[in-house]
């Protein structure tokens, strides 16, 4: 189990994907640089140029339906890389187009490419981030796409600057960046480990209930997209025809409402993850109606750069909100279902985004700009109605799951059913979960948890597991009882909701009791490499020293899990010796408001013991590299 823990990747998935979505921006954003010039020299008009522009927007829309018919048959991952190999070719194929055709044939590809990879993305986002601080995660992935895009814009007008408009050059840049962020997903991200076991029926093979909620969400963020890109995708000439300014004057407005998007949208999605992620989400609607009146009513340089910081904001507040509420919505949700409707979701998004910018200019043409504000202003105003009607009013944190009342696969319930249905075959695992600290998982692990799970019946009297015999299953008493024997001696017993194994099991010993069923029963079980997966990685945190510095200044409480002897000799200052073979009898005299910081030579035991004190309910965190910090921080006597 060590090796394996120590050859795994580093970086947690969505590090990985943020990583992702900065590369291959900052390689999208040189091609979006670039591209518009290279037409020009190949003869094309500014009509021809303005649709090859929006070619890949709406390719992608049209696409992306086609991603939920077979995103569950390709797998995500699998699709994401094929969706970021494409990306490298559509960059290479710029790299060599010499006639206008060309250009719209790799446009296209480029929208396929885009119809592939965003979906996909968004989908392991919500499948492996932590439900808590879901928005933040969409907040960063957000952030580090548009400081891409921003720093790709820069390097290819320098680039095309010193190269005396080299477009074959500038092209090949960017497709050595978005090969990088191919390889970059290709080698450090995750993979899946193999199918799941036959599990129980009752908890495999359980349908997620059809619902409303997903298809509420997807109109509202239709709706609410459109009415913000009504303004957004026609900014520069409502600057210029409208407001009167000078290109100086737009370039001004936008670097500063890029800089806003940059800060604000991680501020946001904290908000968003604090508070609520609905009322956060709906700022827009509401930014929307008032950098409209403000564009009304101040049609010169300061009411232009108002209405665009106002615009700006909501747009920095619903990115992370959006996709954080996705993960919300279809939480409930089967994980085939879930990708489907992630899928469904972000089209309907993308669908707003595509329409805002032709139904502005219908609109414009016909009615003239006042009309289109006042429009706009009621298209918020119906948004915000809307949801408040279908989605529910913002209240707070609670109604960041608002289907949790739905029971998907005995996984999740209210507190109603759980009180009627206790640990039977609809509560068992929600009750263990809640009774744990399982609920800090991500929705996906859960769910991963509950598909994984084999039920196996036993008999009074039976022996579930022999002393030093090898550890392959951690279990979970669902039904029945049990009593522990150690050489023989009885040395505990153990009820509905308990479970046991996990130390042998993720230190690679030998078990160290013997369990023995003390009535009829029905146990769950899982094995080591879904225990690493689904359990030790997403809820172990590993620590620096510089972090171990900064609990301590909170509190935090250093623990030492190895012998008294291998204390005595060697320690870290001011912790507390607490052997891992007494840490189980020692839980109930922690103090359950202090975090902890666990550690041993080596990580094994220390891992072991923080998912002990994570799982009874603790903060605890695992020292990483305690050899380094035996240097730095061992006590002297």
């Amino acid at each position: 189990m060590q090796a394996v823990l120590k050859k795994s990747p580093r970086n947690a998935p969505v590090g990985i994907i943020i990583g992702e979505a900065f590369l291959s921006r900052l390689s999208f954003g040189i091609i979006t640089f670039a591209l518009p010039f290279l037409a020009l020299a190949l003869g094309m008009s500014y009509t021809e140029i303005g649709i090859l522009a929006t070619l890949r927007l709406v390719a992608a829309t049209a696409l992306r339906p086609l991603v939920a018919l077979i995103v569950n048959r390709l797998g995500t991952g699998r699709l994401y890389l094929a969706a970021l190999l494409l990306r490298t070719l559509v960059a290479l194929l710029f790299a060599f187009a010499s006639a206008p055709w060309m250009l719209y044939g790799i446009r296209l590809l480029h929208g396929l490419s885009t119809a592939l990879r965003d979906p996909t993305a968004a989908i392991l986002i919500t499948e492996t981030g932590e439900s808590a601080r879901m928005a933040r995660s969409f907040a960063w992935y957000a952030t580090a796409r548009e400081g891409g895009a921003m720093l790709g814009y820069l390097i290819a007008g320098i680039g095309l600057t010193w190269t005396g408009d080299d477009y074959r050059l500038i092209f090949l840049v960017s497709t050595l960046l978005s090969l990088t962020s191919l390889l970059l997903v290709a080698l450090r991200f995750p993979r899946p480990a193999g199918g799941p076991p036959v599990a129980d029926k009752a908890v495999q093979t359980a349908e997620a209930p059809a619902g409303q909620g997903w298809r509420h969400l997807a109109l509202w963020g239709l709706l609410v997209t459109l009415g913000a890109t009504l303004v957004t995708g026609l900014f520069p000439i409502i600057a210029t025809e409208y407001g009167g300014l000078s290109k100086a004057e737009i370039s001004l407005i936008l670097t500063g409402s890029t800089l806003l998007t940059l800060f604000g949208t991680p501020l946001f999605g904290w908000v968003a993850d604090r508070y609520s992620r609905r009322m956060v989400a709906g700022i827009r609607a509401g930014t929307s109606i008032g950098s409209s009146l403000i564009l009304w009513l101040f049609p010169h340089f300061f009411g232009i750069l108002g209405g665009r910081l106002t615009d700006d904001a909501g747009k920095a507040a619903f990115r992370p909100a959006w996709g954080a509420l996705i993960a919300d919505f279809t939480t409930p949700y089967t994980p085939q279902q879930r990708r489907n409707f992630i899928t469904y979701l972000d089209t309907a998004q993308s669908t707003g985004e595509a329409l805002g910018p032709v139904l502005a200019g219908l609109l414009w043409d016909n009615l003239g700009i006042y009309w289109l504000l006042a429009f706009r202003v009621l298209l918020g105003i119906g948004a915000e109605l809307y949801a408040y009607r279908f989605i529910g009013a913002p209240r707070g944190q609670e109604e960041q799951i608002p289907l949790l009342t739905e029971p998907v696969s005995g996984l999740l319930l209210s507190d109603e059913q759980m009180a009627t249905q206790g640990t039977g075959a609809d509560g068992w695992l929600s009750a263990f979960v809640n009774a744990s600290a399982l609920h800090r998982l991500p929705p996906a692990c859960l769910h991963r948890l509950a598909e994984r799970m084999e039920a196996i019946a036993f008999r009074e009297g039976e022996v579930v597991v022999w002393q030093n015999d090898p550890s392959d299953f951690y279990y979970l008493i669902r039904e029945g009882g049990c009593r522990l024997l150690h050489n023989d001696v009885e040395v505990g017993t153990l009820g509905p909701l308990d479970a046991f194994g996990e130390e042998a099991l993720v230190a690679g010993n030998s078990r160290n009791a013997t369990v023995v069923m003390i009535s009829d029963g029905l146990l769950m079980r899982i094995g080591r490499e879904d225990v690493e997966e689904i359990l030790l990685r997403p809820m172990v945190k590993r620590i620096s020293l510089e972090e171990v510095r900064s609990l301590a200044l909170k509190g935090a409480i250093l623990i030492d899990v190895r012998s008294r002897r291998e204390y005595r000799q060697r320690r870290l200052v001011r912790s507390i010796n607490i052997p891992l073979f007494l840490l189980r009898a020692k839980l109930r005299k922690l103090i359950p408001a202090r975090p902890y910081i666990l550690y041993c030579d080596d990580g094994s035991r220390s891992l072991i013991a923080t998912f002990l004190l994570i799982l009874a309910g603790y903060e605890a965190y695992l020292l990483d590299n305690p050899q380094t910090a035996f240097k730095v921080l061992a006590a002297r006597d």
